[in-house]
Formats: structure tokens, sequence, C-alpha cells
């Protein structure tokens, strides 16, 4: 079954269940899928969507987002979801390319000549319409495994964007991986944060779907009220929360999420490394609970979990991988290795869950994605438990005279540390002192360099020792929440 076979089978066997709630407004899987099943008709008899047509959504934090959504899958068309601001030449370029003739947008649009806009504002007075006049029934035709479902734009670590094209059998292996992991149950309700043409986030929504749970979406960390009383109105029970909300929440609030200890069964930190100051915040506020952090891409999906809080900490261990996933590593030229922590390699991935290619560009595609396989420049190795380390990026690693250096692996060391918030570790170039280390430190209160650097001579190999040590601000991240590393390596 597909994420919306799923779904009507839930508004039969549980019709008043809460399906999805947006602030104060909330709809059954019963309504849900009366409002799917109306849009998806309404766009093919009236706009004239066909399988495999590409659609256009403009990211929005609301409950008609996430019914367009499941309507583009179940008219046969391939939703390509955009971030809320995506620059006007890019929607353009992307259009273009596509041959899209439906964008959907919460703000009317007027100067795309190419495309017809429809502006969501206007979704649910028009959907009661839709379902008075449409008959529906003869219009439904569920999609295929191997049909095409989602478009997904990310910059990764290129800098440029790619879309990423991932199938409804992806998407259900993806789920399969997060339900298998998170020990996912129809009794639970998630909080979900993060924006939903992010693949984290909208993964939650069908993933529930597929369960039969609820899920509570908020806009982003903008308002920590509104995230405490969706935990006081809503059954919530598991809150999907990247470590750039947590640390939000942590600075704005203090410990109060420690006062849910007994109503939070579980949270998701995934989207970004878990800084490790900020991993121990986490355990004391919900000791009870199940902290999990994942790795994956758009790509491949959710490929590793790892409960910190309840397996004993394992220094830059991310986990074992997930139930649709079978990684091996490879060296640079592409050949099966047995990685180790003194000869680790490049995680590569086998498995339902991984990407058809990337949109419009088949050479890319190529290098990533070989015999169904994905292969990352992510460095790591498997232990004799069955456990994925991962040592850093193939271009973050640090060569200085022939001794490699990962910077996620000192800046975990660092992050131990009681006064430091963040780290960064960068290569510096200099035509006097010549090539050498340099960690920039985000201080908790006063922080002396001098003892941080007698710490690091105890906690690492001698040419892992940053020369110089900067206190600073802040340091940057990506639109996904991760240390934006070239942006202090041009």
């Amino acid at each position: 079954m597909l994420i919306e076979e799923y779904l009507e089978k839930h508004a039969q066997e549980n019709p008043n269940k809460m399906a999805l709630a947006v602030l104060d407004e909330c709809v059954t899987y019963k309504e849900l899928w009366e409002y799917v099943k109306c849009l998806a008709t309404y766009m093919k008899s009236h706009f004239h969507i066909k399988k495999g047509d590409y659609v256009v959504i403009r990211s929005s934090q609301t409950m008609e987002h996430i019914i367009v959504y499941l309507a583009i899958h179940l008219s046969g068309a391939i939703a390509i979801l955009l971030e809320k601001d995506v620059p006007r030449q890019t929607l353009e370029d992307i259009i273009k390319q596509t041959s899209s003739s439906l964008l959907f947008s919460w703000q009317a649009e007027t100067v795309y000549d190419m495309i017809f806009v429809y502006c969501l504002s206007n979704l649910k007075k028009d959907l009661i319409e839709m379902c008075d006049t449409i008959h529906l029934e003869k219009w439904i035709d569920f999609p295929r495994a191997t049909d095409m479902a989602d478009v997904i734009f990310t910059t990764g670590t290129t800098g440029h964007s790619k879309g990423v094209m991932l199938s409804h059998g992806n998407l259900c292996a993806t789920a399969e991986n997060l339900i298998y992991g998170f020990e996912m149950k129809k009794s639970d309700c998630m909080v979900v944060v993060g924006p939903l043409n992010h693949a984290n986030s909208i993964r939650k929504v069908y993933t529930a779907i597929i369960v039969g749970s609820s899920v509570v979406v908020l806009n982003g960390m903008s308002s920590i009220k509104n995230f405490f009383v969706a935990l006081e109105k809503y059954p919530v029970n598991s809150l999907c929360l990247p470590p750039s909300a947590v640390q939000v929440l942590i600075q704005v609030s203090g410990y109060k999420l420690s006062e849910y200890n007994n109503q939070i069964e579980y949270v998701e930190n995934s989207t970004a490394p878990m800084p490790e100051n900020l991993r121990k915040k986490m355990i004391e506020m919900l000791p009870n609970s199940r902290l999990y952090n994942g790795y994956g891409s758009s790509e491949a999906g959710s490929i590793v979990i790892y409960d910190y809080n309840h397996i004993k900490k394992k220094a830059g261990c991310i986990g074992k991988p997930s139930y649709n996933a079978k990684l091996f590593f490879v060296d640079e030229k592409g050949n099966r290795i047995n990685a180790s922590r003194e000869s680790p390699g490049l995680i590569a991935c086998d498995g339902k869950v991984n990407m058809q290619g990337y949109l419009g560009d088949e050479k890319l595609t190529r290098q990533v994605l070989r015999d169904g396989c994905v292969y990352t420049n992510d460095i790591g190795y498997l232990d004799k438990d069955g456990f994925v380390y991962l040592v850093g990026r193939k271009d973050d690693v640090i060569n200085l005279g022939g001794l490699k250096i990962s910077p996620t692996e000192v800046e975990e060391i660092v992050e131990q540390y009681k006064n430091v918030r963040e780290s960064l570790l960068i290569e510096v170039s200099d035509s006097l002192l010549g090539t050498y280390l340099k960690l920039l430190v985000v201080p908790i209160g006063s922080l002396e360099t001098q003892e941080l650097m007698k710490y690091l001579r105890e906690n690492l190999e001698y040419y892992k020792v940053p020369r110089v040590i900067e206190c600073v601000k802040e340091i940057s991240h990506t639109y996904n929440g991760k240390k934006d590393r070239k942006l202090y390596t041009k």
C-alpha cells in the first residue's frame, strides 16, 4: 500500500481520529481524505492534470499545503516542493524545465504568464464547492510504487540546487525506516516545526499517515508560546526538533521542556549533527525519553538511527543501519572495502530508499547513483557490533603534511568542554606561519582559551590540536542547520 491508500484506509477505519493540526485548526482522517480526493479530482477535471505532470508548491506551514501535496500524488502528478521564498529566477527555471502548468502558492502570484497560479488562501472555501459539484469516485486512480512522487530541491554541500526525484516506493521505504527506528505507533502525536518543503519534515507527515497517527505542524520556533500550547492542547508524545530548534528552545525557555518528561516518549533531532552540549541538555531534560539523531539525505532517506539517550556514548557513532538500508564502504575508486577506524571508507547505501536520480542532470546522477546504490562523500566505518561511525565529509577532511584530520571528530571533543556551546575547526594558510589549524569557538559565558588548549592537548593527538583558538559570537549554518564550513574556508 502507498501513502494515499493508507489515508483512505484510516479514513474508513478511524474516520473521527485527528490526522493533522495546524495551530487551532485540525482535521480528522475522514475530512483529510475527502479534501485530498476532492482536490485531486478537481485538478484532473478542471486543470487537466495528467499522470506524470509536474505541479509546483511554494512551501507554507499550513493545512492547505499538506492537502495539496497529497492531492498531487492522488492525481498522478509529481509534487515539486520549493522553499517559500525561492528566488523568482529559480522558480521560473524550474517551471520551464519541467513544463509545469500549475503552481500552488499561499500568496497570489501575478507575474508568471507561463503557468496557472492557484492561491492556497482560497482553497478551503473552494473545496466545499468542489465536493458538491464533482463526481469523485470515477476520477480516483491510486499511483503505483514505481511512479514518480516528489522532486525535493536541496543545495547539499555542492552549493548548487539539485532536484532529487523520489518514487512512491521510495517514500514508503523511508517511512518504514522511521516507523521501525522510532518504534512508532497509532497513538503517537508528533510536533513538526521544520519547513514542509524539507525532506525531514514532509517525511514525518506521510509516515504518520501510513501509521495512522497524528501530526501537529508549527511554523518553526517563531513562537515558543505556540510550541508549549501545542503540547498542552493536543496529545503530543513525540517531537521532531532539529538541533537549531533545540538551541532556540533552550535559549528562550531554558529547561521548561523538562516539565514534559513524562509526556514525551521520543524526540528526533535529525537534519544536522547534534552538538555535544545540546545532546547533554536534552538527556538532562528528558531522561526517560528516547532521543534520536538520524543520518541520511534527500537522496537516500533516513538510513542510520541512533538513540543517544539509551545507548552508551560512542564517540563518532551515528547508530545502526535502518530497516530498508544496506550500508557498505568503498575507496575513492568505488571499490568495496572493509572499512575500519584505522582505514575508513566512503559510505554507500543500497536499498528501496534510494532516489531515482537528479532532475535534468544525468551526469551528476551517474556520479552519485550507480546500479541503484547511492554513493556519498561521507567517510565512515562499521564496528564489530554493527554500529556506524561518521568521520566526516571527504571535502572537509584537512590534510596537514600528509596527516588527515576530521574536523567533526575534533569538534565533538571540543564541544564536550563545559564552557563551549559550538565550535568549528578550519584550515588557515598564512605566508609567514604556513598552513595550520584554527578553532572557532562560541563560548558559554567566559572561556579561558589556555585552559581549553590544555584540555585539547590531553584529549587529542598532537597534530589535531589547533594552533589558534578564537572566540566568536556565532557560527553560521546552512538552511538545513548544518555548519557552513565553506563560508569559513573561502
